[in-house]
Formats: structure tokens, sequence, C-alpha cells
């Protein structure tokens, strides 16, 4: 599943490295980038009860369906390119990019479950699981399909739309032969979900929305819709900002998604080994008050200093420090990221984990939405500084709120 995954991520991503270059270059406007990521966030609301229904089938096959429908709409968005003037490819890529925009979704709660099985058959596998999961998304990703995105970008959507054929291709073989094996050792089967099911515990089938709101520590939606809340502000538009400065743009955001992956490459196995030695929540809440640090130093960079004096080796200041600011927060973030999925499967059963996990994924979504649009009327992408404070803010108010709690760790 590994395998398959890393290549459906990597024509996923060589779609995603395009758009901010074509919204960079002016061929397409800013404001599809909160709308693209409204449409996301909406659709991952709606975990909760996607992940209900979810439940009642195969991982295996979910994922296998999931690549062969962006086979197909990939095909169809390449065959209108060819058919139309070459000046509608943008457009055709941001209608390609809404109508798959569901299939991520279906994919990481399918993903999610695959872990929380694994971990059921051999405690403390799922750690393992994850740790390289997201250690192998950005190797793949952010070294080689973003970047290759965004410089395909300037060049031919349609070379975009093709690499990414190839690659959920090699995607649906890989998880294919991955389902057949997976079933020859009990894993990934429907029936076995079923016989899980039935022996999780009854007390544990029931939890309210007040409940979990109540909840500290890694199984909390409310801490799951911090982090993204808290990025989300700035995220989308600090690297456009950026981007003013420098006339090479897709070379820009390629250095941008390479340090990106650095820093999530590394963050998984460091968020794993501190969890070993301090626990689950306080490496979750270690990574929030750094991140804070980073971002909170951001803002009085923004606003104290003019971006646009000094070089380093020819390039403007902020565009390096803008560089090395990505790499520490990816790395943080991702560790943080990998925690609490880890803890989740680990700390939950059943009916729990389905509402626990469908809830944070929803939490996280909403978190998300509201960032980016809040980072849309904070005009982050011509000054920053204000979204990069109200992001430290918010992740500095949450460590108070949810105090870490040493029952969850």
């Amino acid at each position: 599943m590994l395998v398959g995954l890393l290549w459906s991520y990597f024509g996923t991503t060589v779609v995603g490295g395009a758009v901010p270059v074509l919204v960079a270059l002016g061929l397409l406007p800013l404001l599809w980038l909160p709308l693209m990521a409204t449409l996301e966030n909406v659709q991952d609301m709606c975990s909760a009860a996607a992940a209900r229904m979810l439940r009642r089938f195969e991982a295996g096959k979910i994922l296998v369906r999931c690549e062969v429908a962006d086979v197909a709409l990939t095909l169809l968005a390449g065959a209108a390119i060819i058919a139309v003037d070459q000046r509608w490819a943008a457009v055709i890529l941001c209608v390609y990019t809404a109508a798959t925009s569901f299939l991520p979704l279906f994919i990481d709660l399918a993903e999610e479950f695959y872990g929380a099985e694994i971990e059921r058959k051999a405690p403390g596998s799922a750690a393992v699981f994850n740790t390289y999961l997201y250690a192998a998304l950005p190797a793949v990703s952010q070294f080689v399909s973003t970047p290759l995105g965004s410089l395909l970008a300037g060049w031919s959507v349609l070379a975009v739309l093709a690499v990414n054929v190839v690659a959920s291709l090699l995607a649906v073989a890989a998880r294919y032969r991955s389902l057949r094996l997976g079933r020859s050792v009990g894993v990934g089967s429907a029936a076995n979900d079923n016989e899980s099911a039935q022996h999780a515990d009854h007390e544990e089938t029931n939890i309210t929305l007040r409940t979990l709101l109540g909840m500290k520590g890694p199984g909390s939606p409310l801490f799951s819709a911090s982090v993204p809340l808290a990025a989300g502000l700035s995220a989308l538009y600090i690297g456009q900002w950026c981007a003013s400065f420098i006339d090479n743009k897709g070379g820009f955001f390629a250095v941008a998604a390479i340090c990106a992956g650095v820093g999530a490459l590394v963050g998984p196995f460091l968020a794993r080994a501190a969890t070993r030695r301090f626990g689950a929540t306080v490496v979750l809440y270690t990574g929030c008050v750094l991140t804070a640090v980073l971002m909170g130093s951001a803002a009085v960079y923004t606003w104290g200093s003019d971006p646009g004096s000094g070089s380093i080796a020819g390039l403007p200041v902020v565009v390096v420090l803008f560089w090395a600011y990505v790499a520490l927060t990816s790395s943080l973030l991702t560790g943080v990221e990998v925690t609490q999925v880890t803890a989740r499967q680990e700390l939950f059963r059943g009916d729990r984990f389905i509402q626990v996990m469908g809830w944070g994924h929803s939490f996280a979504a909403a978190g998300g939405l509201l960032g980016v649009w809040a980072g849309l009327l904070l005009q982050a992408d011509q000054q920053p500084a204000w979204a990069l404070a109200a992001g430290a803010g918010l992740l500095a108010s949450t460590i108070l709120i949810l105090r870490p709690n040493p029952n969850l760790t």
C-alpha cells in the first residue's frame, strides 16, 4: 500500500505544484487558492460521515477505485485541452482539480483504517508504518513531483496531466498487488473489519460530540482544528508575497517545495524518537510551541524589516529566510501530525476510533477552511505579518486551553 500511495501522491502533487506557479504568472486569479482550499475543506468536514460509510468496505478496494477514477478524470481533462484552444488549459486544470478534490478524503481515511488494522494485528506497528509513510510522502512529492509540477507549469499543462496519468496507473498496479498480498495475511479484508467491530468495547461505541470536545491531548478535535487554522492563516499566501521579490517564480516555488520536503522527511523520525521518551502529548504541544515561536519571529521580521533590501548569494534575504522557515515549520507540523495519527490508532478501538478519527478530520478541515479565508481577509499575500502573528497567538492559546493530560499519552 505504501508504494501505491507514493505513486498516487506523486501524480497529485505534480498537479498541485503547477497551480501556485499559474497564480504567480497571472494565468489564474489569487482567489482560486482559497476557493480550492474551501472546496477541499468542506469535503473534509464530512469526514465523520464518510468514515462511517467507508468502514463497510475493504480499505484496499477503496484505494484502487480512487486511483481508477483519477486516471479516468485525468484522461478526460487531457482530451479537453487537446480539443480546445490552449488558452483554456489553465481553466481546464482548475475544473479537473475541483472534480478530483474528493479523492484525497477517501484515500486519507482508507489509509488510516489500514494503519489501525495493522496496529491491531501487531501492536506498535502503526508507529513504524506512519513514520515511514509521513517521511516517504515528502521524499517523493516535495523533492521530485511538486518541483516538477512547478517547472512544467510554465511549459505545458498537458504535460502535467500526462505525468499524473502515468503515476496513477502505477499506483493502481501497486495497490492491487498489495490488496492481494494483504488478504493472504488477513490485513485489509472487510470480514476482518467486521470481526474487529464485533469485539470492540460496547462501552465505547457511543460517544457524543460534547464528550469529544472535552477531550484533551491526541484525541481532541479542538486540537485537530487549531493546527490547520493557525497554519492556514499564512501558508497559502506567504509564498505569493515572497515570490513578488524574485523573477524566477517557478524556480522559487520548486525550491520551496524541496525545503518543505526536507522538513517533512525529518519531522516524523524526530517525533517518533521524542514520543518514545516523553510521550505523545508532550511532543504535540512542544511542536506547537516551537511553531508558534517561528511564526511570531517571522511576523516581527516581515513587519519591521524591508524585505526588498539585502541579498544572500545573489538572492533577496527574504527569499532565503522563507525557504528556511518552510523547512522548519514543515518538520514541526509533520511531526505533530504523525504523532496525533499514531496516538489515535493506538489509543482507540472499534466505533470510538471511527468517531474520534472522523471528527478529528472534520474539525481539522473546518480549522483549515477558517484559516484560509481569514488569511485572505488579512491580505496575507500583501503583508503576512498580521496573519503570522495571529497564527502564533492561536497556537499559544491552544496550549493553555488544552493542557497536557498524561493519561492520554
